[in-house]
């Protein structure tokens, strides 16, 4: 049974000292922050794109397309997403959006009933839902790539004839409740079967979305069925896993490949063989088109209805069909012919890096994560076109107004920074990157944006990035952002003023557009204790959702079964990774998992979650809760103690980060460590290897594994006597 409790807002302006631990009011280590309202004239044009999970480079481009879009009409874009797809993992940030009042909600459904309840009551409060790529019961509209039945067909007719309509084929998908894949499977199973009838689907295996899974799954189908005619992958993880795998083995040439694939991973297994042809349409129109979609719902142009019509910007008209729908177009089927004229998913920016499709760095449980995708026209040509000076003909002002819409531009008027950044958006220009070099007579520093300085754990983060520029003979100029999205935006443009080599960040808005205009232009950027989402830079970060497992099993290893998670702001990915990982440790075995949501990470939010524990039933109330970070378990211990409760006798604590202060409190805190000193050093060393490189350059994506540090707070087992 899973409970929810929503605390109170904490409206003080600043956190009251206490003893011991009080002598700070801060943020906490992994603290996040969701986007910031932005409305153009009286429209809410606030969108949130919701994929079905992070690091998918399909969504990496649908979303990036519709960032492109939103940003094209004047409004505020974010993205947010749980870190692995799962049928109710998309809910939490639904209703934190909610919450938010957002203008319109753009989600990629993992199934289409779990977030329905979510998904209604913001169509209640005035948010326009569209759903792309899968769709809901529940929703506005739905923005479909093709029909289910032409991208059916397309894949089936190059099976079928490859094999001369005989032969036996394994389907190989990726989310088993995605309702897209599902009707797709559906109707390839029903054309297979009538328009090929000597062809045989001996089965369909699942890889979750996930590199990994997918490799694994066409290892296994392989080991099971060695005399497969042919694999139909309608998923574009897992096409990919598939021909990484065939490539490579002895089934390359005879095993006969195809599904739905993005051109710059395919690309190498088309010439070499492996795939002779696969279909897909384009993802970053899809987003492009979901955005256009929401704003018109938005303007009141369309309603839903059958005929409406409105324009999606560059991509033109289009008209509302049947049962709320509109499509895209038809795929391309793409060969060895054509292969190296689509250059719509290239990974990075023409004259940037070179592309690497199948070129993983990492470390960590997190798996492979691959680089980021961009829109469909950013092509060479295209920025050979452009100059800054066609930007300022096309927007009637000068190139120095220009140049300060991208390196200064709180110095420009809103509504020229958007006319400008819409003619950019036009022409798709890109500035020069050359300029970021090292150069003879410039000082070698590094920037460093903190978030908040007040917190411990960001302390220890950058005295070990100081320490790391150092060892390699570099500075760190240090900008404090104190939770202030505003002061962190101007702090950037200092920081591009000193004329540092790159910046390392962990962000108080992750989605500011600010950070991907400095990408855009050749500043090398690295996320510490952040992931970057669609964008192309380094980042390294802790496994939340082990952290939160290994809590999770630990309570349970104690004998708990009432438990609860305490705190930190649901609109935070860290929060909800993780809770993902405690609530998967102890699904199954627990009596129930009430979950306490507060608005911040501080100390007081803690006592707020202990007045709200202690005024349950004591039947109703948790033997032990995992907290989203150690300020929170502090508080709430100092809380529980004041109203006659301790821990561990009645009530367990388990808190994230292992602060020194841990340690040294009343009831010394068990607590999920992170590495802060690696997270310091790490972004030092991809900052200077990208500076040092340039276009040899490969961003890594590093998860650093966390470990539970058991102390008094949660060593006794439960006595299971006990109410």
């Amino acid at each position: 049974m899973f409970l929810r409790n929503m605390l109170p807002r904490n409206r003080r302006a600043a956190l009251v000292a206490v003893a011991a631990v009080a002598s700070v009011a801060l943020l906490a280590g992994c603290s996040s922050s969701g986007g910031s309202t932005s409305s153009s004239g009286s429209k809410n044009y606030k969108i949130a794109f919701v994929p079905k999970s992070l690091g998918n480079n399909y969504f990496k481009a649908s979303d990036s397309g519709g960032s492109s879009a939103v940003k094209a009409f004047g409004g505020s874009y974010q993205e947010v997403a749980p870190a692995t797809a799962s049928p109710t993992g998309q809910v939490s940030f639904v209703q934190t959006l909610t919450q938010q009042k957002v203008g319109g909600i753009d989600l990629a459904a993992d199934d289409p009933q779990a977030a329905c309840t979510a998904l209604n009551a913001a169509m209640k409060a005035g948010i326009k839902v569209v759903t792309f790529d899968s769709d809901t019961n529940c929703r506005n509209l739905f923005i479909n790539q093709a029909t289910p039945q032409g991208i059916a067909k397309s894949q089936v007719d190059l099976t079928g004839k490859a094999l001369n309509g005989k032969g036996t084929v394994a389907i190989e998908s990726g989310g088993p409740n995605a309702t897209n894949l599902n009707l797709w499977i559906k109707y390839i199973k029903s054309y297979m079967a009538s328009e090929y009838p000597g062809i045989t689907i001996v089965t369909t295996v699942y890889g979750n979305d996930d590199a990994q899974q997918s490799l694994n799954a066409a290892t296994g189908l392989l080991q099971k069925y060695q005399t497969l005619s042919g694999i139909i992958a309608p998923d574009t993880v897992a096409v990919a896993a598939a021909a990484q795998y065939l490539s490579t083995s002895q089934y390359k040439g005879k095993v006969y490949l195809t599904g739905l694939g993005l051109p710059s991973e395919m690309r190498s297994y088309v010439k070499d063989g492996t795939v002779k042809q696969f279909v897909l349409w384009d993802p970053s129109h899809l987003g492009y088109l979901a955005a256009y979609a929401t704003k018109a719902l938005i303007d009141g142009t369309i309603t839903g209805k059958k005929g409406d019509t409105f324009t999606a910007g560059k991509l033109g008209k289009y008209t509302v069909g049947a049962d709320k729908t509109v499509v895209l177009g038809p795929p391309t089927v793409f060969d060895l012919a054509n292969i190296d004229n689509n250059n719509f998913y290239v990974l990075f920016h023409a004259g940037s890096r070179p592309a690497h499709p199948r070129r993983w760095v990492g470390a960590g449980r997190g798996g492979r994560h691959g680089p980021s995708y961009f829109l469909p026209d950013q092509t060479e040509e295209v920025f050979a076109m452009a100059t800054i000076r066609d930007v300022a003909k096309r927007a009637g002002v000068s190139a120095g107004t220009v140049s300060n819409v991208l390196n200064r531009p709180s110095y420009v008027g809103q509504d020229t920074r958007r006319r400008v950044l819409d003619v950019i958006a036009e022409l798709e220009f890109e500035p020069s990157k050359s300029a970021q070099q090292f150069r003879p007579g410039r000082e070698r520093t590094l920037g460093l944006s903190v978030a908040d300085m007040r917190s411990p754990f960001f302390v220890d983060v950058a005295l070990a990035a100081d320490a790391e520029a150092k060892r390699l003979g570099m500075g760190v100029v240090l900008v404090l952002a104190d939770a202030d999205a505003q002061r962190e935006e101007h702090n950037l443009d200092l920081l591009v003023q000193q004329r540092v080599h790159g910046i390392m960040i962990t962000p108080v808005d992750e989605v500011n557009p600010r950070l991907e205009q400095l990408i855009d232009q050749g500043i090398p950027i690295v996320y510490v204790d952040r992931i970057s989402g669609n964008r192309p830079c380094c980042w390294v970060t802790t496994d939340d959702v082990a952290g939160g497992r290994l809590a999770g099993e630990h309570l349970v290893e104690r004998g708990h079964r009432r438990l609860g998670f305490a705190g930190g702001p649901t609109f935070s990915e860290h929060v909800e990774r993780r809770f993902t990982g405690f609530s998967g440790a102890v699904d199954g075995k627990a009596e129930f998992l009430r979950r306490f949501d507060t608005d911040s990470w501080l100390l007081d939010d803690g006592v707020t979650v202990a007045n709200a524990v202690a005024d349950l039933p004591a039947a109703e109330r948790p033997t032990a809760i995992m907290c989203a970070n150690d300020l929170i378990a502090l508080g709430l211990m100092k809380g529980l103690w004041q109203r006659g409760l301790r821990a561990p006798d009645d009530i367990a604590l388990v808190g994230f980060d292992d602060l020194e202060w841990a340690a040294a409190s009343m009831i010394p805190l068990t607590s999920v460590h992170q590495k802060r000193h690696e997270l310091g050093q790490i972004a030092v060393q991809m900052l200077v290897d990208e500076i040092t490189n340039g276009e040899d350059h490969v961003h890594r994506h590093v998860i650093l594994p966390p470990e539970l540090i058991i102390r008094e707070s949660s060593a006794l087992a439960l006595n299971r006597n006990e109410p």
